[in-house]
């Protein structure tokens, strides 16, 4: 500092050229911190498809005693809405079950792999989940031997139909379909929505 004048050619340089290096650093942190803070944002706005604000999930060990809790349950003022229903809609892998549907309306039989749910009358209020063709689970598909089924909007697309009102009543399974929800996400968004019977 002392040997080389503050007019050096070598100093105006190197003091330039850590002024860029500054500046190019610091516009690159601002950058990445506008990014992060959108990623987060996004992150907790996302739309996951179904309500998951004010819902307590729990096993309940004995299945059959399963409609007696309900009942009791919805004595409560505290209590607004309770399904008895398999897994909420984004469930724990391990509370997930896997298994494939069959089209009984053609004469190709096709296996497709989805996601299977089973839920009771109240579960759709209960996750607000969103039915845009057919009607919930009529308390009649309970009473008779007929399966009735929900799908969602992936499953009428992998079935090759073109809009989720097709659906209805299409025979799978030994059942029928009774109604198609909008997509929800059962996990992470980097995985594609996957075909699912409720």
């Amino acid at each position: 500092k002392n040997k080389i004048t503050s007019h050096s050619k070598s100093v105006s340089t190197l003091r330039n050229g850590l002024l860029i290096v500054q500046m190019v650093v610091a516009q690159i942190l601002i950058i990445c911190a506008f990014i992060i803070s959108k990623q987060v944002n996004s992150f907790f706005n996302q739309d996951l498809g179904f309500n998951k604000e004010s819902i307590i999930c729990f096993g309940v060990p004995d299945a059959a005693k399963g409609e007696i809790l309900k009942n009791q349950l919805k004595e409560s003022s505290n209590i607004i809405q309770y399904s008895n229903g398999g897994s909420p809609p984004q469930a724990r892998y391990d509370d997930r079950f896997t298994s494939f549907f069959v089209p009984m309306d053609t004469e190709e039989k096709k296996e497709y792999d989805c996601e299977m749910k089973a839920v009771d009358l109240d579960y759709m209020d209960t996750f607000e989940l969103n039915l845009i063709a057919g009607e919930w689970l009529p308390e009649s598909g309970f009473k008779d031997s007929i399966r009735c089924y929900i799908v969602n909007e992936t499953l009428t697309r992998v079935m090759g139909l073109e809009s989720p009102e097709q659906a209805v009543g299409k025979r799978i399974n030994r059942g029928r379909i009774t109604g198609v929800v909008k997509d929800f996400h059962l996990e992470s968004f980097h995985e594609a929505i996957m075909p699912m019977v409720m």
